[in-house]
């Protein structure tokens, strides 16, 4: 396991940074393993970056199927 570039934390599933924002440019000195919170932070995606980023990085994904009656 790698560890997140940005942050240092162990990062089981990283996903590769371009430095120079080129992503044609495989350089090895141009990439680096990154979370995926930790990318979209970097790059200004704010709905990746929200309280549960400083909890352990658990997933965000949408909720799926009917909702259910409280």
């Amino acid at each position: 396991m790698t560890g997140c570039s940005m942050c240092g934390l162990p990062a089981e599933r990283p996903e590769t940074h371009h430095d120079n924002e080129h992503r044609g440019d495989n350089s090895p000195d141009n990439l680096r393993d990154v979370h995926r919170r930790c990318h979209m932070h970097h790059h200004g995606n704010d709905r990746a970056t929200d309280h549960r980023s400083a909890e352990g990085f658990g997933p965000r994904s949408p909720s799926t199927g009917p909702p259910t009656l409280s």
